[in-house]
């Protein structure tokens, strides 16, 4: 560690990632194979060689390159750490969790199981949000839509952001359907549900309903199969109901 701290890292060096990083370092090592002697007169290489031969071999599941630490999710679904703020579904809210710093990300592991992956700040004061976890606590209390950090801070296509507009005018809460619209995230890609959204509000339909049942027209996925109804009233058993003629429909559609 300290050879590798005086040779690659003394003037500090200028990179664009880590991988980059660690190619210098790996430079620098092989030309320290060759260039450098032991005390009994040996180059490095020819020790680390015959030095092999001793080595056990590496573990089936080598330790994780990370630091851990433990942390418990405040009421606003965060966590802290080297006053970065990152964000955990808020079904975890108050839970304790698991932090494990690698070099690059942040993971977030709640009962054995990660529940959130960040890529890792370093800027004190930051506050790195995943809006898909705050929508669950939105879409309860919708009044904070409009002053949520998460949402200013999410770049959404134009269309979606034309819809919470579009909904005003529709429905008594319009954030909170507007909120549920996002959550289709969680399913759909954000593509996809651009191309609905812009197609409802086209239609003079921009609901939910409508945004839902076009993702499921676009993946062309079955209907549902219905139930047989069992009656216990015989005498409506026995009555028999001639099947719908869709004709009408047709008729009004092509007269609006």
């Amino acid at each position: 560690m300290k050879y590798v701290r005086n040779n690659a890292f003394r003037p500090m060096p200028g990179a664009e990632s880590f991988e980059a990083i660690n190619e210098l370092i790996v430079r620098e090592l092989e030309a320290d194979l060759d260039a450098r002697a032991v005390e009994d007169g040996r180059s490095v290489r020819e020790a680390w060689q015959q030095e092999r031969e001793y080595l056990r071999p590496l573990p089936a599941h080598p330790p994780e390159s990370c630091l851990t630490v433990s942390r418990v999710v405040d009421k606003f679904g965060h966590v802290r750490e080297d006053g970065v703020h990152y964000s955990v579904p808020i079904e975890h809210a108050y839970q304790p969790a698991w932090l494990k710093l690698h070099h690059d990300r942040v993971q977030i592991v709640v009962r054995d199981r990660v529940v959130a992956e960040h890529a890792r700040s370093f800027k004190v004061g930051d506050k790195v949000i995943n809006p898909l976890h705050v929508l669950p606590l939105l879409e309860r209390k919708s009044r904070a839509v409009g002053e949520a950090t998460a949402i200013r801070q999410w770049e959404l296509p134009e269309a979606i952001g034309q819809l919470r507009y579009e909904l005003r005018g529709h429905t008594r809460n319009p954030d909170r359907e507007w909120v549920q619209v996002l959550q289709l995230l969680e399913e759909t890609t954000e593509q996809e549900l651009e191309t609905a959204v812009a197609e409802a509000i086209e239609r003079g339909s921009p609901r939910l309903a409508t945004i839902t049942l076009l993702l499921r027209q676009a993946r062309q996925e079955p209907l549902g199969r219905a139930e047989p109804v069992v009656l216990k009233r015989q005498d409506l058993a026995t009555l028999q109901v001639a099947e719908p003629s869709l004709a009408a429909y047709d008729t009004l559609w092509s007269q609006s």
